[in-house]
């Protein structure tokens, strides 16, 4: 049976989730004994709950049980590169890599998501960057979900065993990031020298995985029970200070609501790690299943964002009117979209719970009218954040992932050049951005109409061209009417009342590109971007220059040029005097009181 629509997700009864024996329920099948579901809060009691990357160890360190299954030949059949595995109740799997997932027989818990037997697979990538996922066999919720399927060879697993899993070998591209980004050679380096992933048996102690806290279910179930009770969608809020599990926690009542309807909306308000677009933006998107990781998302294939605008910065600190105007456009358009599909919303915020960021968290939480908010931090912090958004009904406080004693091989900012490098070769690392040919646009007749630099107090209109060339810029489609004026020293097109012109209810952010170079004799701009031009020749296009900073390997081809001298817009020697550094300009300075 197929998975219900929104609609009627939202109106069923508590009681209708929990599916009633029949006399015509398979064999094997017991459907939600009480039995079952206190071995399965045991076995979530006795766990490891942190979120954070697994990494290979030293040598010599002491190994774990990863894995809560011993494959053999009872329960283990390999079908040429894939493999199907036959799971008993309280057994989970733990691989490393990228596989397509199927259930061929029962349920499974995966990041959050429960998944009965159907044909669909699932695109896994379980990577060192982040916590590996695990798969659980668990017991089944609803029997009309279940629809199995027998591979021949695998007959026999479905009379002994209570769930049964196919995984297939699969890439997605990442693999190969090391042959334009060599620090991140080790990223989807497997000891196997054969196929795309490998089994977990054992590990080191440091192995971390995706195994959500049993509060973290808690806080997920009395959501789902609350839109039986309200007439409308839940909106939710996720916060709390940086490294305390918002992302995580999002991803995973992403995937636990999505098990129970068709569809949660997602606003990416956190700058510094957005989950479906590059850092700097801000998102609205109507989410499926999130299996993947920030770097996986294709751009040439994401369906899922529905509106995006840029920021250009990690951090709303020196643009606070402006990341306000962006939320509140983007929450605007979800109530739009509830009147096509009503769905839940769920909002991550940025890391920042204190001063300003306690200020813009109070007003966010006001524009949108909140019904829940889900707090991860210290209890302290969970006593301001109450008082701060005691207008809020419903507050809840489960544990969180932070961990200050263990560090990830991969920072913050490595993660986001990951992005990033990931975004604009749209996963396919075969060339360098240096070999590919450029898109040239006209910037008088058609194409761009204009250009616009954020915070540009104290540049001087004759170095606006210095400001493009081998940068990142946002392409943001904006009305026809706009009004543009040409600079006299450079002849380059520059926009006319931004605040007009980029208003968020008129314009959006189609995605990024980079400028390669500005070639003036013939009023084009050269542009590398992964978005599907023949899409924006009836669009009235503007290439805003913000903060963020071009990755090191999108410029430098480590393999034609031995030193970064050898490149443009490269030098190796240091900079000193005036002009050496970035100036920035601070917005967010208030008169006291």
């Amino acid at each position: 049976m197929k998975r219900k629509s929104a609609v009627s997700a939202l109106e069923r009864t508590n009681s209708s989730r929990k599916a009633q024996k029949s006399d015509s329920e398979p064999p094997g099948y017991e459907v939600n004994s009480e039995v079952e579901e206190n071995e399965e809060l045991s076995f979530m009691e006795g766990e490891e709950h942190f979120d954070f990357p697994a990494t290979n160890g030293e040598e010599g360190e002491n190994l774990i049980k990863i894995s809560k299954f011993e494959p053999n030949d009872k329960n283990t059949v390999s079908l040429g590169s894939d493999v199907v595995y036959g799971m008993k109740k309280g057994e989970t799997i733990v691989c490393r890599g990228q596989y397509k997932l199927s259930v061929l027989k029962g349920a499974i818990r995966l990041m959050g998501a429960t998944i009965h037997a159907h044909p669909e697979r699932y695109h896994i990538h379980a990577l060192p960057s982040h916590s590996l996922p695990v798969i659980e066999c668990i017991q089944v919720e609803n029997l009309d979900l279940v629809e199995e399927t027998v591979i021949p060879g695998t007959e026999h697993l479905f009379d002994e065993y209570r769930a049964i899993v196919r995984l297939e070998p699969v890439n997605c591209g990442i693999e190969s990031v090391a042959e334009v980004a060599p620090v991140f050679k080790n990223l989807a380096n497997l000891s196997a020298p054969m196929g795309t992933f490998e089994l977990l048996t054992k590990g080191p102690e440091t192995t971390r995985l995706f195994t959500p806290f049993k509060t973290w279910y808690d806080t997920a179930y009395k959501l789902l029970a609350a839109m039986d009770d309200s007439d409308k969608p839940p909106v939710m809020m996720v916060t709390g200070p940086k490294s305390s599990g918002k992302s995580t926690f999002s991803r995973f009542l992403n995937n636990f609501l999505n098990s129970k309807i068709d569809g949660v909306y997602y606003l990416e308000l956190d700058p510094g790690q957005p989950e479906y677009c590059i850092p700097g933006t801000l998102s609205l998107s109507l989410t499926s299943f999130n299996f993947g990781l920030p770097y996986t998302h294709n751009p040439r294939d994401n369906k899922a964002v529905i509106k995006a605008h840029a920021l250009g910065d990690l951090s709303p600190k020196d643009q606070p009117e402006l990341y306000l105007s962006f939320a509140n456009d983007l929450l605007r358009v979800y109530q739009t979209q509830l009147t096509i599909k009503p769905a839940p919303l769920i909002i991550n915020t940025p890391g920042w719970a204190r001063g300003l960021g306690l200020d813009l968290t109070v007003q966010i939480a006001s524009d949108s009218q909140l019904s829940h908010v889900v707090y991860l931090g210290s209890h302290e912090g969970q006593d301001t954040m109450r008082q701060a958004l005691s207008a809020v009904p419903s507050f809840f406080t489960p544990e969180n992932a932070l961990v200050q004693s263990w560090t990830s091989k991969y920072s913050s900012p490595d993660l986001r050049t990951l992005q990033t490098i990931s975004y604009f070769h749209s996963l396919n690392f075969n060339k360098h951005l240096t070999e590919i040919s450029p898109y040239s646009v006209s910037y008088v007749s058609s194409g761009v109409k204009g250009l616009h630099v954020q915070q540009d107090e104290g540049i001087l209109p004759e170095d606006m061209d210095i400001c493009f060339n081998g940068t990142i810029v946002h392409v943001v489609e904006v009305e026809e009417n706009v009004h543009v004026e040409t600079n006299e020293s450079t002849d380059l097109p520059l926009l006319k009342s931004p605040q007009v012109a980029l208003d968020p209810a008129t314009s959006k952010c189609l995605g990024y590109a980079i400028v390669q170079s500005l070639d003036k004799e013939n009023q084009q701009i050269r542009l590398l971007t992964p978005i599907d031009v023949s899409g924006l020749k009836k669009k009235t296009l503007i290439l805003v220059r913000g903060r963020l900073q071009i990755p090191l390997w999108t410029l430098w081809n480590h393999k034609a040029a031995k030193t970064p001298s050898n490149a443009p817009y490269l030098s190796k020697s240091g900079t000193v005097g005036a002009g050496s550094t970035t100036q920035k300009v601070r917005r967010n300075i208030q008169r006291g009181n």
